[in-house]
């Protein structure tokens, strides 16, 4: 059975007055591509945001709510590892036996398991890239594969006058002819028993295509929609012998945003999916930024980004693979809890102060995006808190050269980086975030290795030395132990790091020939007994369900 919702996404501004945005993609661990068997994001925003000096993104409630400032982004830690009781640091053990691994692979396509994950039911999924969305049902026997001609949509929906210039009735497909080698299966996300959430690439050139031409409604006409439209993510749901789709269809509708009256289509590869527990929500990072989407009736609301401008006034922001829910709770009125929500990209991470605005949306957003309270402020904001507070939550993991502001807190006046000018960055390139209780949080990089910063944003430490590798492709906190585990995108086990900072190493004599597999994610189940769910490139999936 196939079920499709059409959804219109409330939005914030990103203005796109000026010309395309220059086209960066981040290196992969071997210097080269990200991934050859995935196509290659656009690099950071492929069109120009909000310039240099704009001041506060126009979003719906986009006033200064800003909140405690967070302080400088430190150099050295105020607390670090052996201020959170990691006191054996250093100390690795090397596990020989598989005792606690499984690793079921029946069914799964090889050398494209970009994700897996299981629901709350018992049902572990898989992201299978190109091959579609695998399930194995209540955790035994084969996989069974589903594609396109079951229901998969990963393309959204024609509208207005589009449409009918196009010569098809509103609300047909975009894309003609889909394939998913086009817009293959990254991400993945078990949510309630029998379902889970898939996050889709977008087709080359997606972010920056509905505004190729221009502007006005005769340039949106020129632009194809199988781009634009392609990717995004679906609600996919065990039904009878097949499934049940719902689709996010994550744009902004015309007379959404305020200075994009038209429409938006910025938000095409869902580079990690997170299915909140115990809510409707469902929080999904991509290329361009970051969306809230809801479970219970396929909407969403888009989108937010800890982005930064260039000299050209292109805002600098892509791949937000982190994604991890924020352990310290705030009640609103009601006593009803809400939590922050942490997502790291190429070029920032920050705190979404979803939970300290009691669930809402859009009153966190500033306190992310805000450069400045107002044009007067934009140039300077040393008297500019709220302002000074959005970009402290703006955080620089692995900082660049050159900020977009001089030396804060001691001088605030503007200024921006050049794309162009490789000497002027140094990429964050977040694959995973694991947030600990203590409020403490671990970003794992791609290509820089692992560091912990305290609930504000500070650096704390930086603990890539204790790793067997740099390039991190995963990462999550273990709720039974909170341990956390770790797995690499270079084919170096898996590692755990345990509470008292000593680490278990599981290599060939744990993982087998799993060992040497790439990793791009590692999610923990919902529930207990205990189970860690690593996807495996190479084509299988570890569960350990071990002390």
């Amino acid at each position: 059975m196939r079920r499709v919702l059409f959804v219109l996404l409330a939005a914030a501004a990103c203005n796109h007055s000026a010309p395309r945005s220059l086209e960066i993609v981040p290196p992969g661990p071997d210097g080269g591509p990200v991934d050859a068997s995935v196509p290659a994001d656009a690099g950071p925003d492929a069109g120009p945001d909000a310039g240099p000096d704009a001041g506060p993104d126009a979003g719906p409630d986009a006033g200064p709510d800003a909140g405690p400032d967070a302080g400088p982004d430190a150099g050295s830690p105020d607390a670090g590892p052996a201020d959170a009781g990691m006191t054996k640091l250093g100390q690795v053990e090397t596990i020989s036996t598989s005792d606690g691994w499984t690793f079921p692979s029946a069914g799964l396509p090889s050398g494209t398991v970009m994700g897996a994950s299981m629901d709350e039911g018992g049902n572990l999924w898989v992201a299978g890239g190109n091959a579609g969305v695998y399930v194995q049902t209540a955790g035994s026997g084969s996989f069974r594969g589903y594609g396109l001609g079951d229901g998969l949509h990963p393309y959204g929906y024609l509208r207005d006058k589009i449409a009918a210039d196009y010569g098809v009735p509103d609300g047909s497909p975009a894309d003609r002819s889909p394939s998913l080698d086009a817009t293959p299966v990254i991400s993945i996300s078990g949510g309630p028993a029998g379902t889970a959430f898939v996050g889709y690439q977008g087709r080359d050139g997606c972010e920056d295509e509905w505004d190729r031409y221009g502007e006005t409604l005769a340039d949106h006409e020129k632009a194809n929609p199988a781009i634009y439209k392609s990717g995004d993510a679906d609600r996919v749901s065990l039904a009878g012998g097949g499934i049940s789709v719902w689709h996010y269809d994550i744009y902004s509708g015309p007379g959404v945003v305020s200075n994009e009256t038209l429409g938006r289509e910025k938000l095409c590869s869902v580079r990690r999916i997170l299915f909140e527990h115990g809510s409707n929500r469902v929080w999904i990072g991509a290329n361009h930024g970051f969306a809230l989407g809801f479970s219970d009736n396929g909407q969403a609301w888009e989108h937010v980004h800890p982005g930064i401008n260039d000299v050209h006034g292109w805002m600098m922001t892509d791949a937000y693979y982190g994604i991890a829910l924020d352990l310290v709770p705030h009640q609103d009125k009601t006593g009803a809890s809400f939590f922050d929500v942490w997502f790291g990209g190429m070029i920032r991470t920050t705190r979404f102060r979803f939970g300290e605005e009691s669930g809402d949306f859009w009153k966190a957003q500033p306190r992310t995006e805000m450069y400045a309270s107002s044009s007067a402020t934009a140039g300077n904001i040393a008297t500019d808190l709220p302002a000074q507070a959005a970009y402290w939550n703006r955080i620089d993991v692995w900082p660049d050269p050159i900020g977009e502001r001089w030396n804060p807190p001691l001088d605030w006046r503007s200024r921006e980086p050049d794309a162009k000018n490789p000497a002027d960055w140094n990429y964050d390139n977040v694959s995973g975030i694991a947030a600990m209780p203590s409020g403490y949080a671990f970003i794992a990089s791609f290509t820089n290795g692992l560091r912990l910063l305290d609930h504000d944003g500070r650096y704390a430490d930086d603990l890539t030395q204790y790793l067997p590798s740099r390039q991190l492709g995963a990462i999550a906190r273990d709720p039974t132990d909170d341990s956390v585990w770790i797995a690499y995108r270079d084919g170096h086990g898996v590692t755990r790091l345990m509470p008292d900072g000593s680490m278990l190493q599981y290599g060939g004599g744990a993982l087998g020939p799993n060992a040497g597999s790439a990793v791009w994610d590692l999610q923990i189940a919902p529930g207990t007994p205990r189970k860690v769910i690593v996807a495996f490139r190479r084509g299988a999936v570890g569960v350990y369900s071990g002390r």
